[in-house]
């Protein structure tokens, strides 16, 4: 791209990010994935700032638990915690879907929680791919978790600091898995 042939590895960075997202949105998640990995390797290789960091890695993270690579998905989401802490740019919706597909379900209602109170208050919306994690998570945690029990920690997410959501997924990401991957 033109990114690339003016030397400006930031914007290369940048623009490689929204193709990831672009191709998460309308392309098999295996083309997406494929894209996301090249571009995560290469940022590990050569990194940039944390703000364009913590989008390849967040966006990696999702796209994995997305198509059910918990493992990997993980790892990708471990990676991405330090940036987020300094960054303060959380992935809410990956931390809810990953945290579902682990089987870690009330972590999950939790996070979920604190992303809808966000997005209640700052009425912003969800982008497509964020929508849709969303709303896988939130129907199998209807499934999933007895009403009281989802409504308990939706509420406690929505009274969460933000330092305590990262401290939350933090904590249940050291955990292992509660399903098989």
């Amino acid at each position: 791209g033109v990114s690339a042939s003016a030397g400006n590895w930031r914007r290369e960075v940048a623009d490689r990010t929204n193709l990831v997202d672009l191709m998460w949105q309308c392309c098999p998640l295996e083309e997406a994935a494929r894209e996301a990995r090249r571009l995560a390797d290469a940022t590990h290789a050569r990194p940039t700032t944390d703000y364009h960091m913590v989008a390849v890695y967040g966006n990696l993270a999702s796209i994995l638990s997305e198509m059910g690579h918990i493992e990997e998905a993980s790892a990708a989401a471990r990676g991405a915690l330090p940036m987020m802490r300094r960054t303060r740019d959380y992935f809410l919706e990956m931390w809810v879907h990953l945290f579902w597909r682990r089987g870690q379900f009330e972590v999950a209602a939790t996070l979920l929680g604190a992303s809808d109170s966000i997005q209640a208050r700052e009425g912003v919306p969800l982008f497509p791919n964020e929508q849709r994690l969303v709303a896988q998570a939130r129907t199998a945690l209807a499934e999933k978790l007895h009403p009281d029990v989802f409504s308990k920690g939706h509420a406690v997410g929505a009274a969460l600091d933000e330092r305590d959501l990262l401290a939350r997924a933090s904590t249940a990401l050291e955990q292992p898995n509660a399903t098989s991957s």
